[in-house]
Order: structure tokens, then sequence, then C-alpha cells
């Protein structure tokens, strides 16, 4: 145990709480590892706290606000038999986005969304985009 800055009691220790999270008036409850003082309830989360629920997280966002998880958008995206520089330099963001979009680490662009959600449904649209995409890469390259 260790003192709390909050009360000053020799009471804080490491625990995972069920923490009620709200967005846009819907509400979950999360998973919330951290440092918590039992006589005041109060508590310290680190950086690595805050990461273990950061997929659970824009889970829920996502949900709430009717676009695709990240779980969805790994999958579409393996349905797709694209990699994620292939589906960033695609779809844009750079080679990283779509691992931060999959991680949970930053919610994707409600374009994306739509355009993976639309995708999923037509398929066969994919090689028009990736012609599509060749000839204008082709175009700047000159």
């Amino acid at each position: 145990m260790s003192i709390c800055p909050f009360c000053g009691q020799d009471s804080m220790q490491r625990e995972t709480r069920k923490i009620e999270y709200e967005y846009k008036g819907e509400t979950t409850l999360l998973d919330q590892p951290g440092e918590y003082c039992s006589s005041c309830d109060e508590g310290l989360l680190d950086p690595k706290d805050l990461k273990a629920n950061r997929m659970e997280l824009q889970t829920f966002h996502a949900r709430v606000d009717g676009l695709l998880t990240p779980k969805d958008i790994r999958n579409i995206r393996k349905e797709l038999k694209l990699n994620q520089t292939q589906a960033g330099d695609l779809f844009g963001g750079g080679k990283n986005a779509f691992s931060r979009y999959e991680n949970g680490e930053v919610p994707p662009p409600k374009s994306i969304s739509l355009l993976f959600s639309l995708l999923h449904k037509h398929q066969e649209l994919v090689p028009e985009l990736m012609s599509q995409a060749s000839l204008k890469e082709a175009v700047i390259n000159r």
C-alpha cells in the first residue's frame, strides 16, 4: 500500500474496478485498472492503465456513433485481402493508420467507416478502386 495523494491515508492499492463511462447520453461499464484508495475512493491512472481498456472504449464510441468498431475494420480489411499498409495507401491516413484504427488507438474517420461498410457489401468494387488509385498515382508520379 501507499499514501493517497487525495486524503493522505496509507490506503492506495492496485486493483481493477468497474467504472461507469458515459458518452453522448449512453453508458457502459469498463474494467479500469489503477491505484485506488480504499479510504476516499479516489483513483490514479497511469498511461498503461488508460491503455488497458482503449479497445473497449473505442468499440463503445463506435457503437454509439453508428460506425464500425476496431474489430469490424480489421475483419473487413482482411476480407478485402488488403494489408494495413495497402489500406492506408488506398484510403488515406498513411501506412500506420489502419493499425491505429484496429488497435483502438484512434477512431477511423466517418468516411472510412462508411466506405468499409459499403465495400463489405459490394466487394466487386475493390478492383475498380485499386485501379483508380493506381491511375491517379501514375499521373502524380509523372
